[in-house]
């Protein structure tokens, strides 16, 4: 529940914290309403890796996010991210973010990581098997699915064609006293 209620206070301090500034935004880009240069929505499919830092491995990453363009300056979206381990690890997170320049995007993404992962015989719930265990481990009784709250800092870059785009991302998610760093392309679509 604490975790819960961390995710709300993250989500209400971001959107009050810019709302003076998506408001300046929005005045702006009525004033500028005939030159704009980006779309309300932008959709992008992700590839790429994710490398536990902690563990000191890496595994194939896919996902997708769909942001809405508050104003030129800003968006919010919603993303999520399977990293192909040993079990497969889901990350859903809501992100703000904030494109200081016509190709760059820098985000910051509170939300939650899910994983399966084996349950052994002489093993009590553990968090420190959330995810990625190895294949080497005795045999197990069962799977059983954790979640964590996950945080997520990222920047990328988009080079544009038309309403589609090409962009390498880096990220680093924080997850269960963990970091791990995300790095791919994503290519998406405006619309």
């Amino acid at each position: 529940m604490k975790k819960t209620g961390f995710f709300i206070v993250c989500i209400t301090l971001i959107m009050f914290c810019s709302t003076g500034l998506i408001a300046e935004e929005h005045k702006k880009h009525d004033d500028h309403q005939s030159g704009h240069s980006f779309h309300k929505y932008h959709l992008a499919l992700f590839g790429g890796f994710t490398s536990n830092l902690d563990a000191k491995h890496t595994d194939f990453s896919i996902g997708a996010d769909l942001e809405y363009r508050l104003s030129e300056k800003f968006g919010i979206g919603v993303l999520v991210d399977m990293v192909m381990a040993d079990h497969t690890e889901t990350i859903i997170e809501v992100f703000l973010a904030f494109h200081p320049a016509d190709n760059i995007k820098l985000f910051l993404a509170p939300g939650f990581a899910f994983a399966k992962h084996e349950v052994h015989e002489d093993e009590h719930h553990s968090d420190e098997h959330f995810g990625r265990l190895n294949s080497e481990e005795a045999s197990t009784t069962s799977l059983e699915t954790s979640s964590h709250f996950a945080f997520r800092l990222g920047a990328s870059y988009d080079f544009h064609i038309g309403k589609l785009s090409i962009s390498p991302t880096i990220s680093a998610d924080f997850i269960n006293s963990t970091v791990s760093l995300v790095y791919g392309v994503a290519i998406g679509i405006g619309f």
